[in-house]
């Protein structure tokens, strides 16, 4: 009765060996799954005569292979090349249109400076006043055509981030349900189960695709979730959402917000954080520095055309319209405040100058602070300036708060992405160009227009370290490096991403191969155990056949 026990143990442990390698094999594409391990045992043997006899066997556990610290290396490199891929991609077509002659700044630019100097050699022309115009009306065009790009590739920044977040807090709500069912699965068995484990993981693994974060575990599997400094996304099994939304300015970008906060700037990984670092580093540097030129393009040449003189004698005023803008209000502020920012073209020429040579390509918040005014550098948080009144100056451009301020308020603008839009051609009339020195008009001279020309080569911009050209071409090959850095960090994140793989599918993975040899040799193994459970059989039917 013992020998059959013993072969019917071990068919029974042979088939669940069999189903469990069947399962591996069958799940060898599964994502996330990790292979899974028959553990046998051995019945206590037992004391006949003094001599002690084995049982059989048993099945002792189906374990599941896997490392904790390799899945974390997953997660963590995953997180990272998303990052990178997701940057590189949406960083190369501002890269492509910025470096291109045809969509960027530099070919339309060289083009208004060739017409100034034809300009200068014909100054009797009239169809080459026309080309003059015709040039200054491109340029805007041109300026019009990156706003454009840039403000739509704001609108997808916007989009996404809350497509991430809603997937974020759809995949927290995924985890809560598996974290109860590895409680119960624990709660009834003492084990949990190896489904909603991988399941545990695969869910984790989709969540560093949106963010970098950082996981813990209790002792009845429940996984916390935390993003940024440690802003609990999971925590007790219940999820806090997060949010994308309006930063709270008037016609404000979109922020990530947990718990009220706002966490945008502690996301370093995953697609938000790439959305993210693209809008900071790519948008916002791009759209300020051709702002700079745009504004020091405005005022120098206004500058140079006031000294000068129309064919009929007029003195030349503004040839395009003088910088002004208005700073975005908090929707959350008390006064009736509201801010707006200047240049000062009634300067004289050398405040003038000096003043564009201060342009900053930053973008500027103001903080009643009871009565005076902090500013900040919106970006970094850096102190600016300190107890400003009412109207101040700073970094070349005058700031005006009209109306009442309440304590705490605060006004957010971003003065050269608001020159783009500013930009306009005030002349029409081709007899307005202000190419003469002589005061009494002289259609002629030329001297003024060689004064407009030359503007190219100043370098009024930058601390007097970039011309007009000289600044762009410093903006383009800027660009260029950010995102050929993020290119190799792509490659770099790709590569530790495949290793990380690796290790993970060496450690937990499926190889069919052995799978397949281990049923193979499993099949015997079960041959055999049946040939013991047959002898058995007939041994006992002839102890029957005896007794009759």
């Amino acid at each position: 009765m013992d020998m059959l026990r013993i072969g019917l143990s071990s068919l029974l442990t042979t088939q669940h060996s069999m189903s469990v390698s069947s399962n591996n094999i069958a799940n060898s594409n599964t994502e996330g799954y990790a292979r899974q391990k028959m553990v046998v045992g051995q019945p206590s043997s037992i004391n006949i005569g003094g001599v002690y006899y084995g049982q059989g066997v048993y099945v002792s556990d189906v374990k599941r292979i896997g490392s904790e610290y390799l899945e974390t290396s997953l997660r963590n490199s995953k997180a990272s090349h998303q990052f990178y891929e997701s940057y590189y991609g949406l960083g190369v077509e501002i890269d492509k249109m910025l470096s291109d002659q045809d969509t960027g700044l530099d070919k339309t630019l060289q083009t208004l400076f060739t017409s100034l100097g034809d300009l200068a050699n014909s100054p009797t022309s009239e169809a080459t006043r026309g080309v003059v115009l015709d040039s200054f009306n491109a340029l805007g065009g041109k300026f019009e055509s990156i706003a454009h790009v840039i403000q739509l590739s704001r609108n997808t920044v916007d989009s996404d981030l809350v497509a991430f977040t809603d997937r974020l807090n759809s995949l927290a709500n995924d985890l809560v349900s598996i974290n109860e069912g590895l409680k119960d699965s624990k709660a009834k068995t003492g084990e949990f189960a190896a489904q909603l484990v991988d399941e545990r993981y695969r869910v984790l693994s989709d969540m560093s695709e949106l963010a970098d974060m950082q996981v813990f575990y209790d002792e009845d599997g429940m996984a916390s979730v935390y993003l940024g400094d440690g802003m609990a996304l999971v925590a007790n099994n219940k999820v806090t959402p997060v949010e994308a939304r309006p930063n709270g300015f008037s016609d404000g970008e979109y922020e990530v917000y947990l718990r009220g906060a706002e966490i945008s700037d502690q996301i370093n990984g995953g697609k938000i954080g790439a959305s993210l670092k693209y809008r900071s580093e790519v948008l916002d540097s791009s759209e300020n520095q051709i702002g700079r030129l745009a504004l020091g393009f405005t005022q120098m040449m206004n500058l140079k055309h006031q000294n000068g003189f129309t064919p009929s004698g007029v003195a030349g005023g503004s040839i395009l319209a003088d910088f002004s803008a208005v700073a975005q209000n908090h929707l959350s502020n008390g006064g009736t405040g509201v801010l707006t920012v200047s240049f000062d073209s009634g300067a004289t020429q050398a405040v003038q100058e000096a003043n564009m040579q201060a342009l900053e390509a930053r973008t500027y918040e103001v903080v009643d602070n009871g009565g005076t005014y902090d500013v900040y550098d919106a970006d970094s948080g850096d102190v600016l300036l300190t107890g400003a009144g009412a109207s101040f100056s700073l970094e070349g451009l005058d700031f005006n708060l009209a109306g009442v301020t309440a304590a705490g308020d605060s006004f957010k603008i971003s003065p050269m992405a608001k020159a783009i839009d500013n930009y306009q051609l005030l002349i029409t009339d081709t007899q307005d160009i202000a190419n003469s020195q002589d005061p009494v008009g002289s259609i002629s001279d030329n001297r003024n227009t060689l004064d407009l020309y030359d503007i190219q080569d100043m370098k009024f911009l930058n601390n007097g370290l970039d011309s007009l050209q000289g600044g762009y071409s410093t903006l383009v090959a800027g660009l260029g490096s950010e995102v050929a850095s993020a290119e190799a960090s792509m490659y770099t994140a790709s590569a530790l991403y495949d290793q990380a793989q690796l290790n993970r599918d060496t450690e937990s993975g499926v190889n069919v191969e052995e799978e397949a040899a281990n049923i193979l040799a499993l099949q015997q193994h079960y041959s055999a155990a049946a040939k013991v459970v047959a002898a058995a059989q007939a041994i006992f039917d002839d102890l029957i056949n005896a007794v009759r």
